[in-house]
Order: structure tokens, then C-alpha cells, then sequence
């Protein structure tokens, strides 16, 4: 028996015993009817290792709130890209642009009406009396002229000609203006606003899309953050990935996991599935592309390793494109040694045996492949876009979970 102390919530400590198992069992037994929630019972069970915990803040050096600010700068500019791609529609765009044009048109129209063109900066008045009257038109306001010359550094009754004309033609002028304003409001209260407001829904829509895709491992994770990444396949179920990520492990690892099975550690590994920092594969995809080309001695493995097989093998699936594209980087490659540098892929690998293998779906030990005969696979690695040279290299390591009994 293992014996790591577990930490409660109000501090005190418990050994990894059958007495401290039976009370996650019944802690993830939420409902008491019997069905324990895999998810929660890893979480109880793992979340605090002190020892693993040490040995992981312990390999990288990390800078977390660098790390925060960098994903937060990436995702502020995926969803701006998201937004500008689809709000980009031919259709609206020309919208959006007539409107524009016929408000600036009626400004400039209306500010010819009011300037001396004998004035040096009567131009320059022309163009900022338009720029001025953009958002107040949305609401039917007009900015006065007087107080742009005013702001221009001019005085209005140089730059303007109304003192300077007689009652009947300033009525005139005044009426005229009173028609460009008209033409400008209705332009931009409701052709420009409704053009406005459509931007913000599409911008509300991609965001809520966005964080469905996180939600659901869709979304390509993010390259930037720390240095030193670790691609880690959590096959159906993962306890090394919970310590991981209990601490700074979750830094620097991406996991390859399914989050219907392990929301908990999504949520944990996301930041509150803020950041796509995973990505989610359903268990029953894994290998099928290797299956459909003929691997069929290859089933057992798969059903572990589809994932890592289908990389070596370059299987065009969607599935797998976010890893075979420009998500990694080569600073996520592990110093190696002198000139060299590593692609870290894990493979973690759960086993339920005796007392616990009613709490999930049973993984045989039979269906472990031959490590040996996984390293000359390894050297294989030829789709994931990384700079072709001799300084990186690809390694293999297998991780399978303490027995339980």
C-alpha cells in the first residue's frame, strides 16, 4: 500500500488507507444511490499529494502571472480575430460603409454652408466638422460649429461667414443645414446603429461560441506562456494528470483527454475553462483513422495510444489538427543534451485493478504495447510542424498509475 498523506479541507491529514478510499468513494457518491462520479473520486483522491507536488513546482521554473498575461493577450487577440472574420461579410460591410459615407457626405455638405472659404483652414474645418458629427448623429445631436473653429484655434467669426450675412440668405444656409442634418441622423441612427448593434451580437456569439469550444477541448490550445511544454495523452481516465495540475504542473502540460470524463480536471487545467489549454478527444475517436487504414493488429494499443499512433502516422482527421499545426512551438521542447533538444510526448496510462475496478471502465494490463517496439515508431514524428533540424528530438514516456488494492 502507498502511503501519501491527504490533506481535508479543514487541514488535518489522512493516510492513503482503505478507511481514507471508502470515505472518497462516499464523498463522490453524492446522490447515495450508488453511482460514484469518477471524476469527483480522482479529485478527493489526488488533488493533494505533497510529494508529487514538490517534485513538479520542482522541474520548471514558472512565472505565472507572465503566463496569465500572455494567454490573456492571445485569447484577447483569437477572439478579435474570430469577430473581425465574422462580421466581414461582404453584404454588411457594404452596409456599414454607405452609411458611413452618406453621414460623412451630409457633414461635409453641411459644414461647406457655414465656413469662409476664404480662410486659410476653411479645408481642415470642412473635414473636422464631419469626424465631429459621426457619433453625435447616431442620437440626432449636432456638434456646433462655432465650437470646432473654437477647438480648431480659430475664431468662429473668421472661419464661419453667418455674422457676416444678411437675415434672408443666413435662414437660407440655416434651412439647408437643418436638411443635411436630417439626411445624416436618419443615416446613422438607423442604417449605422442597426449595423452597431448586429457587430455587438456577432461579437456576443463568438465569444459564447468560443468558450463552448474551450469547454469541449475544440479550440486550438494556446502556444504561448511557459517555456518547456509536455504533450501528455490522458487516455480515458488520468490520476498523473490530476497532481499535475494541482500546483504549476498545469503550466506546463497539455493534455489529450476527454472531458466528458474528466471535467473536473478541465476546469482546473483551463482556468475555469477560460483558456483552451487542452484538447478534447472522445475516447471512442482514438485510433479510428489508424483502424480505417488497415492497423487492425494494432486495436489493442489503440485503444490507449490512438492518439500518439495516429500522430506518427500523419492520419488526416480534424480531430488531431490542432496538434499537427501551429500550436506547438519550438519553445515548448525540454532542454536535451549539448545541441539538442526534446519533444516531450507522455503517454499516461490508468489502471483499475481488485477494489477499484468498479469505479470505471477496467483497462487490462494485456493492452499494454511493447515499449520497445514504441520507440521505433517514435522516430516517425513527421507531421507536427516544427523547425527541421538535428536539435529535436522526439522521446517516449509511459506513465501508468499506482495500483490500487
Amino acid at each position: 500500500m502507498i502511503q501519501h498523506l491527504q490533506v481535508d479541507e479543514k487541514g488535518s491529514t489522512w493516510a492513503l488507507t482503505e478507511e481514507y478510499i471508502d470515505l472518497c468513494i462516499a464523498r463522490a457518491d453524492a446522490n447515495s444511490d450508488g453511482r460514484i462520479d469518477l471524476d469527483e473520486f480522482v479529485h478527493l483522491l489526488v488533488m493533494h499529494l505533497p510529494d508529487a507536488r514538490i517534485a513538479a513546482d520542482a522541474e520548471f521554473m514558472t512565472d505565472t502571472e507572465e503566463c496569465i498575461r500572455l494567454w490573456s493577450q492571445e485569447r484577447a487577440q483569437r477572439l478579435a480575430k474570430s469577430v473581425l472574420v465574422a462580421t466581414s461579410d461582404r453584404i454588411g460591410m457594404q452596409r456599414l460603409a454607405i452609411c458611413t459615407a452618406i453621414t460623412l457626405g451630409a457633414a461635409m455638405i453641411e459644414a461647406t454652408l457655414f465656413v469662409n472659404f476664404s480662410h486659410p483652414a476653411a479645408f481642415f474645418f470642412i473635414l473636422r466638422y464631419a469626424a465631429e458629427q459621426l457619433l453625435p448623429s447616431v442620437v440626432w445631436l449636432t456638434q456646433d460649429a462655432a465650437l470646432v473653429a473654437d477647438a480648431m484655434g480659430y475664431s468662429p467669426e473668421e472661419l464661419l461667414v453667418f455674422h457676416i450675412m444678411d437675415p434672408a440668405k443666413k435662414a437660407a444656409r440655416m434651412l439647408a443645414a437643418g436638411q443635411c442634418h436630417a439626411v445624416r441622423s436618419v443615416a446613422a441612427g438607423f442604417g449605422l446603429l442597426g449595423q452597431l448593434f448586429q457587430i455587438a451580437q456577432i461579437t456576443t456569439n463568438t465569444r459564447k461560441q468560443f468558450d463552448e469550444r474551450v469547454r469541449l477541448g475544440e479550440e486550438p490550445p494556446l502556444s504561448s506562456g511557459a517555456n518547456e511544454r509536455v504533450i501528455r495523452l490522458c487516455g480515458d481516465f488520468s490520476f498523473v494528470t490530476y497532481t499535475t495540475a494541482s500546483k504549476q504542473g498545469k503550466y506546463h502540460v497539455l493534455p489529450v483527454m476527454d472531458p466528458n470524463s474528466m471535467r473536473m480536471l478541465a476546469e482546473k487545467v483551463t482556468l475555469g475553462f477560460r483558456y483552451p489549454l487542452f484538447l478534447g478527444v472522445q475516447s471512442k475517436l482514438w485510433g479510428q483513422p489508424c483502424l480505417a487504414q488497415g492497423h487492425t493488429n494494432l486495436r489493442c494499443f489503440l485503444q490507449f495510444f490512438g492518439l500518439f499512433f495516429s500522430l506518427l502516422f500523419a492520419c488526416s482527421r480534424e480531430v488531431w489538427q490542432p496538434l499537427l499545426g501551429d500550436a506547438v512551438r519550438p519553445s515548448w521542447l525540454l532542454d536535451g543534451p549539448p545541441g539538442r533538444k526534446i519533444l516531450c510526448i507522455e503517454a499516461s496510462a490508468c489502471i483499475f485493478l481488485a477494489g477499484c475496478s468498479d469505479l470505471g471502465k477496467p483497462c487490462e494490463a494485456a493492452n499494454m504495447p511493447d515499449p520497445r517496439w514504441m520507440e521505433r515508431k517514435a522516430s516517425r514524428p513527421a507531421e507536427i510542424r516544427l523547425p527541421r533540424h538535428s536539435a529535436i528530438v522526439l522521446k517516449l514516456y509511459i506513465q501508468v498509475a499506482c495500483r490500487c488494492s
